[in-house]
């Protein structure tokens, strides 16, 4: 009896579905399926926020990079998603702009994790740069088709900047000119703008933030 109850434990499992994961790559080109005219296409992120964070890349040597994550919205459209696609623009003395897509790996099956709470995903990347003002966006795909308004989330921020003031710089952060990825040695000390705008960043409507 206790053998047969295993096997239906163990067949309940297998049959449950696998929990979407993502697999992100660059993209920087518009979307496949902006091309092809879809009948109906997911909505909008629920959320979008940004995070710097350090990563260790030699002894007593940090690169900061951008953790980005996002929430889906709970409604039914959420089984039409096949990818969230993010790019980020940055504005200093050189200009950059990059982008990657995040696939899902699995359909999703239902509007809200089964364990309960809503679908959340994050991706660690895009090297940030001294004082750069950065503009992410992120939409979902496939995208609203041509000539529709296409929904998307976006957050603005302002890397933070160093001083020479009591400061050991071994690892070329100055000059600040070329267009390299912040890269730091412990100590250092980083200013960050005040107010909102310090190491946690939500999103806005897209359409009001745009580089002039």
């Amino acid at each position: 009896m206790l053998l047969v109850l295993l096997i239906l434990a163990a067949s309940c499992r297998s049959a449950l579905p696998r929990e979407p994961t993502i697999q992100c790559g660059s993209e920087t080109g518009p979307s496949p399926e902006w091309m092809v005219q879809h009948t109906l296409t997911p909505g909008d992120l629920r959320d979008l926020q940004v995070e710097l964070v350090k990563t260790s890349v030699a002894a007593e040597e940090f690169s900061i990079l951008m953790n980005i994550s996002w929430i889906l919205r709970a409604d039914a459209s959420i089984r039409l998603l096949k990818a969230t696609k993010i790019c980020v623009s940055g504005k200093n003395n050189m200009n950059s702009y990059s982008c990657v897509r995040c696939n899902y790996t699995e359909a999703f099956q239902s509007q809200t994790r089964p364990s309960g709470g809503k679908w959340t995903f994050s991706y660690v990347g895009f090297p940030v740069e001294l004082s750069t003002l950065y503009l992410i966006s992120a939409h979902n795909i496939p995208n609203a088709n041509m000539n529709e308004d296409s929904p998307s989330l976006s957050v603005n921020f302002t890397s933070p900047g160093c001083t020479r003031e009591n400061t050991e710089v071994t690892s070329g952060v100055f000059p600040a000119a070329k267009h390299q990825a912040l890269r730091i040695s412990a100590p250092f000390p980083l200013q960050f703008p005040p107010g909102p705008e310090a190491l946690s960043h939500s999103a806005t409507p897209a359409s009001g933030l745009a580089f002039s």
